[in-house]
């Protein structure tokens, strides 16, 4: 396989600002032409496959998670709106220091792609995926991942965390240590959080799977990105 192979799909000016924490687009269920199958066949089904959740919210902190969303808010200003909440409800959010690039998501974020591209192939996350659509590495690429990701029965340090909203994939994210998890939080910046301090939408199950090395991360998004791009995509 040709590692530096073109990924995913053109994507139109401004769509990016229109996205989502899964990176879909707000308001538009259309899937971009070349991928197999129709929107509802790629985007609005119930996850198959290894769904099986491990963690259900108990419905304890939901003002706090209504009040999370802060949608449309400067990218600047969300760190500072979520300790300000603070004032009207107790949380430990705690945003994670050093920049990462609005453009990435959460899922590549837990997935620490960025890092791993660089060391494995010696190309940037933004050389790859600059110009393309970024909805893909969203549902799709969570989606595509279940039947190649390996369950596992207890949250353990490093694992990947998956979140789930009537049994379809919403967020993803790094388990840190008992109740903690770091992800990122669509465009805006990544923090620390307890395991339910998120947006309502962002899910009430969890799924937890083992962390893949960097060099599989790198070789199943490449293998993703070629499908997409030929139009192939295979569960």
């Amino acid at each position: 396989m040709d590692l530096s192979v073109d990924l995913i799909l053109p994507v139109r000016v401004g769509q990016v600002s229109a996205m989502t924490t899964s990176g879909r687009l707000i308001g538009s269920t259309r899937m971009a032409r070349g991928v197999v199958g129709t929107s509802s066949s790629v985007t609005r089904h119930p996850t198959l496959g290894q769904y099986s959740p491990l963690l259900t919210w108990d419905g304890k902190n939901q003002e706090l998670r209504n009040a999370l969303h802060f949608d449309g808010t400067p990218l600047g200003e969300h760190a500072i709106k979520i300790t300000e909440l603070r004032r009207l409800h107790h949380h430990t959010i705690v945003q994670i220091e050093g920049a990462t690039a609005p453009f990435v998501f959460c899922l590549p974020y837990a997935l620490n792609l960025c890092v791993s591209l660089t060391r494995v192939i010696n190309k940037t996350y933004e050389q790859l995926i600059i110009g393309k659509n970024l909805k893909f590495v969203g549902l799709p690429f969570a989606d595509w991942l279940l039947g190649r990701l390996k369950p596992i029965d207890r949250p353990k340090p490093g694992c990947l965390v998956f979140y789930f909203q009537s049994a379809q994939w919403v967020h993803a994210g790094r388990f840190v240590r008992l109740g903690v998890v770091e992800s990122k939080w669509g465009m805006f910046p990544a923090y620390e959080h307890g395991m339910w301090e998120i947006p309502l939408r962002y899910g009430d199950e969890i799924c937890c799977y083992q962390m893949p090395g960097e060099r599989e991360v790198v070789r199943l998004f490449l293998e993703f990105g070629l499908q997409v791009e030929v139009g192939t995509t295979i569960r």
